[in-house]
């Protein structure tokens, strides 16, 4: 279950989320309704929203022209969700159903289970593939799929084309300038002019068991499963910190700070130091500061509201 509020453009400002091979749509007002997408999960089905099929779909995104982008997983494709005042219909823009790591134009291309996207200020998508360890570009306007970053073999190792990802979930784009930072197993990495580094977090450790709830500057910061991320219009990021069942905030220095959630899994409202989440998935974020958090397992869609002075 993944999340994204409209553009700017489309004054309505409904929030569209991921769910159960369904996309779905929230009004400002609340109310629930299924944009596309039957419910069923096999195989890729083009054509009326109503009959599309999707296949546990997890990242969405919506450019400035309203035009909604999903990352397919499950069908190892990225489709595209065109609403007009009479119709709404879906189409794939990349990927062929069959998992693989090409590069080429729409079908030509493969990934293997991408999971999250994001849109930079030229209409271009850039999707975390996941199980190919990969960062990839998507361009809108005619489906061509290139590699960003990442070899393939899974590592974290920065630097250029010798950078490495091990299975990268969420991404996000800071639009004024240019850079992507990019989540994966415990760690926040940043891509900016082609090189690699680590923002906050300190690299997967398969011989540690757990990881705690860690605040601090770059990787004295521990994270655990962080997933989904949204950026402000400071370029501080919010993040999903998943198996620490927190909401982090990184700076553009590095520096962690947790603003909701304890650690602990639950599902209490309130002051974010006493709130309780159980393992947030997505985050959007508004320009008034509002931020709209994804829980799966509960079944829920939660909002953290900026104090006032």
């Amino acid at each position: 279950m993944t999340l994204r509020r409209g553009s700017p453009s489309r004054p309505d400002g409904s929030l569209y989320v991921t769910d159960n091979s369904k996309i779905r749509k929230i009004t400002v007002d609340g109310t629930v309704s299924t944009l596309a997408g039957t419910g069923q999960s096999v195989g890729i089905v083009n054509g009326d929203c109503a009959s599309a099929i999707f296949s546990v779909p997890m990242g969405i995104t919506v450019d400035a022209t309203g035009n909604i982008y999903v990352a397919d997983t499950g069908n190892n494709a990225i489709r595209q969700i065109t609403v007009t005042p009479t119709s709404c219909q879906v189409s794939t823009l990349a990927g062929n159903g069959t998992a693989g790591s090409a590069d080429g134009k729409t079908t030509a291309a493969t990934f293997y289970q991408p999971e999250y996207l994001t849109l930079d200020a030229s209409g271009n998508l850039y999707v975390t593939d996941t199980i190919n360890n990969k960062i990839r570009m998507v361009t809108t306007l005619d489906g061509n799929v290139s590699t960003v970053a990442g070899n393939g073999t899974a590592g974290n190792t920065n630097g250029g084309t010798n950078a490495n990802f091990t299975k990268p979930t969420g991404i996000s784009v800071d639009e004024t300038t240019g850079a992507l930072y990019v989540a994966e197993y415990d760690d926040i990495r940043e891509i900016a002019k082609g090189a690699v580094s680590t923002l906050a977090g300190s690299p997967y450790n398969p011989t540690v068991s757990s990881c705690t709830l860690t605040d601090g500057l770059g990787t004295n910061a521990i994270f655990c499963r962080p997933y989904g991320m949204a950026i402000d219009g400071y370029g501080n990021l919010y993040v999903a910190d998943s198996y620490n069942n927190a909401v982090r905030k990184v700076s553009i220095t590095g520096n962690v700070t947790t603003i909701a959630g304890t650690g602990e899994a639950g599902a209490d409202d309130g002051p974010g130091n006493t709130a309780t989440f159980y393992q947030p998935r997505d985050i959007a974020i508004e320009k008034s500061g509002v931020v709209y958090v994804t829980e799966p397992f509960g079944h829920r869609i939660r909002m953290l509201t900026p104090s006032t002075p």
